[in-house]
C-alpha cells in the first residue's frame, strides 16, 4: 500500500509506535521505523538539524514528501497506534492528517 509522508508526518508516526508487543509486532516495527526513518541523504538535502528535544528542517514540510509501500500489517499497527491515541483523547492537529491518510475514525 502506498502513502506518501512527510518528515513530519514520518517523526509523528515513529513517536506513536508501541515501544513493547509480541516478538513478530516489534520485528514489524523496527523494520518501519527503519524504512521511515531519515537517511544521512535526506539530513543533507532538508537542512535537518536535530536540538534537545526537537527536529528542523530548512525547507517546507510539504516539500519533504516521499512516497513509502508499506506492508498491511505496518499499516495495521499505525492504524492501531493512532486509535489508541484518539481513545486516550490525545489527538492533537498535527495528527490529523495520519488519521486522514490511514483512514482512521
Amino acid at each position: 500500500m502506498k502513502y506518501e509522508l512527510s518528515i513530519k508526518e514520518r517523526i509523528i508516526v515513529a513517536n506513536l509506535l508501541p515501544q513493547a508487543k509480541s516478538l513478530a509486532s516489534m520485528r514489524v516495527v523496527a523494520d518501519l521505523q527503519h524504512t521511515l526513518g531519515i537517511s544521512a541523504e535526506e539530513h543533507e538535502q532538508w537542512g535537518i538539524v536535530e536540538g534537545p528535544g526537537r527536529i528542523e528542517w530548512k525547507v517546507p514540510d510539504a516539500q519533504t514528501v516521499k512516497e513509502f509501500d508499506l506492508a498491511r500489517k505496518e499499516v495495521d499497527l499505525i492504524a492501531e497506534a493512532l486509535h489508541k491515541l484518539s481513545e486516550d483523547e490525545k489527538v492533537t492537529l498535527d495528527h490529523l492528517p495520519l488519521f486522514d491518510k490511514f483512514e482512521v475514525e
